[in-house]
């Protein structure tokens, strides 16, 4: 059964086995790809925020930082009351696939938004106000 936990420095020298398409960077032209070392980089300074999903066989499958990043945020709002709701601004050359992860996450798309330096983005937003609720009446 595969299990998931946060990485750790052995966890390291595994990743090289791994495919690293999960680690993006949202960049001015829309998703890249970091490079193995500028990944392994990040893994190391953020390793607090990693999981990593590893087999029976003790191999890594696969890691994910968004979602770690997300409910790490979502625990923080909980705790201060004017927050009620998360905002996600991507590029607008950002991929469907980013959007529908997103999605999956619990964000909706709500449209362009255009920033006049920058370029348009795609908003996506999160309410946090049903969960308050909810945990509220239980």
């Amino acid at each position: 059964m595969t299990t998931i936990r946060k990485i750790c420095c052995n966890d390291l020298f595994e990743i090289t086995h791994m495919s690293m398409e999960q680690l993006t960077i949202l960049g001015k032209e829309g998703i890249g790809f970091f490079p193995l070392e500028a990944s392994l980089e990040c893994m190391a300074k953020f390793s607090d925020y990693i999981l990593v999903a590893v087999s029976p066989g003790n191999r890594i499958k696969g890691c994910n930082l968004v979602e770690a990043f997300i409910k790490i945020i979502e625990e923080k709002a909980d705790k201060i009351d004017k927050v009620d709701h998360l905002e996600i601004w991507l590029p607008s050359t950002a991929s469907e696939h980013t959007v529908n992860y997103l999605a999956q996450l619990g964000f909706t798309y709500e449209g362009k938004k255009l920033d006049g330096e920058v370029g348009s983005h795609k908003v996506l937003k999160k309410d946090l106000l049903g969960n308050r609720i909810a945990a509220a009446q239980s």
